[in-house]
């Protein structure tokens, strides 16, 4: 069996479609696909023969993981809603991981048979089926165990985490490549044992594991340090809004107060045919002023419209609000803070670069059949760029405005709803769906 060419054929095939089709269910669980399986299906499966031809033209193995490298990034970013960056890491990390899985393989092989020649597990024979079958089953366990965590990597990777996390994958890529090439080259005389060289394959194939462990680290860090951001400026917004609404109480005492003085003044003053006007002008300012602006029903929401529409006022912008958030109590504060902040200061943005013409944001919610309905509407002049269904921000600071958009679309989906944003010459809405279970009914529709 081992001397037969269609048994190493189908064999080595077989081992490509395993190391492919676990690379492909590896995306599936990081990230959302672009289009429909059987697309995906049909361009891994080119992808495999492409990689059988490169092997029986006897491409060198050291050259076959750059091309394979290389088109697993492209492969991740066309066919995947994922970021550029995001496609690398992932790519180079799956094929660390591989790499040390089949040096761990090999090892393994040479330590339980007590083979000498290691140049003997490059030929045909009953020792490199040994050694690429076991190879296959770590692969497929180390897919089971990824699939057992549940969850997609929900995490963006910046350029920065990118360079400091290449230069070690690539470090230990080639190490892998340099130390086996000596191990396994006949011409030279072995310097080393087995067993040493399990311990060398053990602690580089744990070393990826541990570059793969922290570079997950590092990124939910840096999530977990803005959403605290996210906390803290909440936090701060509430104690503002409290602030702000102690004084205005102690204004209404007050004002409560020496309403009898006002309007004996007000009698004193038309006894003598005075003017009044003024005065009464003057009075209803300081009562509206007192006035509690915003009572959604959420006190962070009304925080967060307090302080949105405190900076409109400032930048000459006409700010309206009709909203009932009363049934959303099961909405985090965080993703209020998330949905509302983002979409606003978007607005406010969009607004404040209009030199002429009307300056104005309009907010709406409210529940419909037991679904929370709102919508955001702005007037604009900037041009919308989109690119692949990202909207591209002049903004010097472009890595948090598209977390900012990411982070609303995020918030959102955690309660599975849906965003959809529309937008013309003049406007740019957004349209936010999200199921509300017992929400009373109303008659109000955005």
């Amino acid at each position: 069996m081992t001397n037969s060419n269609l048994f190493w054929d189908i064999f080595i095939a077989v081992s490509f479609i395993i190391e492919w089709f676990v690379c492909k269910k590896i995306l599936d669980y990081t990230s959302e696909p672009k289009f429909y399986e059987y697309k995906i299906n049909i361009c891994m499966l080119i992808i495999i023969v492409f990689a059988n031809v490169l092997y029986f033209f006897n491409i060198l193995p050291d050259v076959r993981v750059i091309i394979s490298v290389t088109i697993t990034v492209i492969f991740y970013k066309v066919l995947y809603k994922v970021k550029f960056t995001k496609a690398v890491l992932i790519s180079l990390m799956y094929w660390l991981l591989l790499i040390g899985i089949d040096a761990l393989s090999m090892t393994l092989t040479i330590w339980m048979n007590s083979i000498d020649d290691m140049s003997r597990l490059l030929t045909e024979n009953i020792y490199r089926i040994e050694s690429v079958s076991l190879g296959k089953i770590i692969l497929l366990s180390v897919l089971f165990i990824y699939k057992s965590f549940k969850q997609k990597l929900d995490v963006e990777i910046n350029k920065r985490t990118l360079i400091f996390t290449i230069i070690p994958i690539s470090a230990n890529i080639v190490s892998f490549f340099v130390i086996f090439k000596y191990v396994f080259n006949p011409s030279r005389r072995i310097l080393i044992h087995s067993y040493e060289i399990l311990v060398v394959s053990a602690v580089l194939f744990l070393s990826n594991i541990s570059l793969i462990l922290i570079t997950i680290k590092l990124q939910k860090d840096s999530k977990l340090i803005l959403e605290n951001n996210m906390i803290k400026k909440i936090g701060e917004m509430q104690n503002l809004y409290y602030e702000k609404m102690e004084k205005k109480y102690i204004k209404t005492r007050l004002l409560s107060h020496d309403m009898k003085n006002h309007i004996l003044c007000i009698k004193a003053m038309l006894d003598r045919n005075l003017d009044v006007s003024l005065y009464l002008n003057n009075l209803q300012l300081e009562i509206q002023d007192n006035n509690i602006t915003f009572d959604t029903g959420n006190i962070i929401l009304d925080a967060i419209l307090s302080d949105k529409k405190e900076l409109c006022t400032k930048k000459g912008i006409e700010f309206n609000t009709n909203i009932n958030f009363s049934h959303c109590d099961f909405i985090d504060s965080v993703d209020i803070c998330h949905i509302f902040s983002n979409i606003l200061d978007n607005a406010i943005e969009a607004c404040s670069k209009i030199e002429m013409g009307t300056k104005e944001i309009t907010l709406k919610g409210d529940v419909k059949n037991s679904f929370y309905f709102m919508r955001v509407e702005n007037t604009k002049i900037n041009n919308i760029i989109v690119k692949n269904n990202n909207f591209i921000t002049d903004k010097e600071d472009r890595f948090q405005h598209g977390l900012g958009i990411k982070s609303i679309k995020n918030a959102v989906n955690k309660y599975d709803g849906t965003v959809v944003i529309e937008y013309d010459d003049k406007k740019f809405i957004v349209k936010i769906t999200i199921p509300i279970k017992n929400a009373n009914k109303v008659d109000y529709v955005v």
